[in-house]
């Protein structure tokens, strides 16, 4: 992270760029589409050259763009692929969310996928976690609480703050 530091600190783009160890996030806000595709291009030229000067290479195929929209009838998974880039030909592809940090980002910011996604792993864990609640030779129910509480819950909510 202190490496790669300088990419998020340079002067007036301090807002628009951030990151959590090898997870970079370059965003832009504008009322349109296109409008946001030109700044990021040459947000991403920036980072791009950047990374070049100081040896760091991005890998194209980990990359995801997004377009958050609160206009009901603005559809960018309609739009082509983006291409921001000759190396960086760049779409929603298949899925209908963003993945960043383990926290699934719909176009309408709703979270409906990442709360189905967190919903299912918890289920998996209580499931697995009932086993031990036998009520012949299983934990005692205050001990099996403890259990839910500290596997369960924290799966369940996670990313809750998002």
């Amino acid at each position: 992270m202190l490496y790669i530091a300088p990419l998020f600190n340079e002067l007036g783009l301090e807002k628009t760029r951030f990151g959590y160890a090898d997870d970079v996030a370059l965003l832009e806000v504008s009322p349109s589409l296109p409008t946001n595709i030109e700044r990021l291009t040459a947000s991403l030229q920036q980072a791009l050259l950047w990374g070049e000067e100081e040896g760091i290479s991005f890998d194209p195929e980990k990359s995801e763009l997004i377009h958050f929209t609160r206009k009901r009838n603005e559809d960018s998974r309609n739009q082509p692929v983006i291409s921001l880039n000759p190396d960086f030909q760049v779409g929603l592809g298949d899925k209908p969310y963003l993945k960043w940090l383990g926290v699934l980002f719909d176009q309408k910011l709703t979270f409906k996928y990442h709360v189905t996604a967190q919903v299912e792993k918890a289920i998996k864990v209580a499931r697995a976690l009932s086993s031990l609640g036998n009520t012949v030779r299983g934990l005692a129910p205050k001990l099996l609480r403890l259990l839910i509480v500290a596997c369960v819950f924290p799966i369940a909510t996670y990313g809750a703050e998002t």
